[in-house]
């Protein structure tokens, strides 16, 4: 679980969505029109316009002649979605219906085009969660802007915010199902969410719902080609979980096959490394968290990993050298700092491993490897 406030970041979007609309203030008694309808206002109205639109229009136009009716049409329920209190929601609303408009039809139709941005979207999405009941499909199509939310910030770079949207979207995909446990796409949804966070059990349990309800051929070929796809992951799985409950051959009798089929995967080989080194095979460990490393050279526990079985064999000096690099990458790991330490003990430069010691528990004053650790160097000195 992500320990991430997302209504906070929600509502920090909202509120900075704010400086994209203006108001004019329409006197009353004028006539306007909207969706080729003609509305007499009764008094006065201010109505919110998008500057950037407005701007565009006019650099485009040689003779300016007023706003776009799309322009109204939309700062009105953009409005709605950045404060959902405004004072003139219900009468934006009653323009709206009376000029044949469906708010919240051309809201969801506003949050599928591709030309809107995806802070925009959440804008509008929020504005379809405060106009009328919300029903399964308007939990769902909410869930799925802040998945878009998500997935730009990975692209981004920003994997921790990105996960918190995840996980904020899974909330409003569940939200739909507790309204009709029938409907298909949040199953959809959330069976590509737990295989991407390698919960293949689960994504296989949400996928066979899917699968169950919905009725589009199409999209049920594609989640039967993700089935069956997935029997190997639920494989890797079930090894893996075999391997940290202390069932290593029955783990290993699970992942070892599956080398053939998936040769460059990090994971599998990282496992299988923990396995062998729980057996104290400790060479034959080594070699599958060296591959780790080839495969993936961020990938600090295999670093870790690999200088324990240095360690472990006695090999002091290149344990350090990989803790060392490790270290490098990654100057933040308490693990790495305590295993630094305890090779530094054993190559007798205790003044170093007490730097380690000191540093590791900087970071993470309950270690408590790091703690006897410094208790020995008590000792020694």
């Amino acid at each position: 679980m992500i320990n991430l406030n997302i209504d906070e970041k929600i509502d920090e979007i909202l509120e900075k969505m704010k400086d994209e609309v203006s108001f004019i203030e329409i006197k009353s008694g004028t006539k306007i029109n909207i969706n080729k309808e003609d509305i007499s206002l009764k008094e006065a109205t201010s109505f919110p316009i998008f500057i950037d639109e407005v701007i565009d229009n006019i650099k485009k136009e040689e003779d300016f002649k007023g706003f776009k009716n799309k322009n109204i049409i939309q700062g009105m329920l953009f409005i709605i979605g950045v404060d959902p209190k405004f004072k003139y929601k219900d009468k934006y609303l009653n323009l709206l219906e009376k000029s044949g408009i469906k708010p919240e039809a051309y809201l969801i139709k506003l949050t599928n085009r591709e030309d809107i941005s995806i802070d925009k979207k959440i804008v509008f999405s929020n504005a379809l969660m405060n106009i009328g009941e919300i029903d399964h499909k308007k939990y769902f199509i909410y869930g799925n802007v802040l998945e878009m939310k998500g997935t730009k910030l990975f692209e981004n770079n920003e994997p921790h915010t990105a996960e918190a949207y995840m996980e904020k979207a899974v909330f409003y995909y569940n939200k739909a199902l507790d309204k009709n446990p029938e409907f298909s796409l949040a199953y959809y949804k959330l069976g590509y969410y737990y295989r991407h966070i390698n919960q293949y059990l689960n994504a296989k349990a949400y996928w066979d719902k899917f699968i169950e309800y919905d009725e589009n051929d199409v999209r049920k070929q594609e989640i039967r080609d993700q089935l069956e796809e997935l029997d190997y992951f639920l494989q890797f799985e079930e090894g893996y979980k075999l391997v940290l409950k202390g069932y290593v051959e029955k783990g290993l009798d699970k992942l070892l096959p599956l080398l053939d089929i998936f040769p460059k995967w990090w994971k599998l080989f990282f496992i299988i490394g923990v396995a062998f080194r729980q057996k104290q095979e400790y060479e034959i460990a080594k070699k599958y968290f060296k591959n780790v490393i080839e495969l993936n050279s961020a990938q600090v526990e295999a670093v870790n990993e690999l200088a324990v079985c240095e360690i472990s064999t006695g090999n002091y000096q290149e344990a350090k050298k990989y803790l060392d690099e490790g270290i490098k990458t990654n100057p933040n790991s308490h693990e790495l700092y305590t295993n630094r330490a305890a090779s530094n003990v054993y190559l007798k430069d205790i003044k170093a491993a007490e730097i380690d010691v000191e540093k590791a528990l900087s970071i993470e004053p309950e270690n408590e490897v790091a703690l006897t650790l410094k208790d020995q160097i008590k000792k020694l000195k």
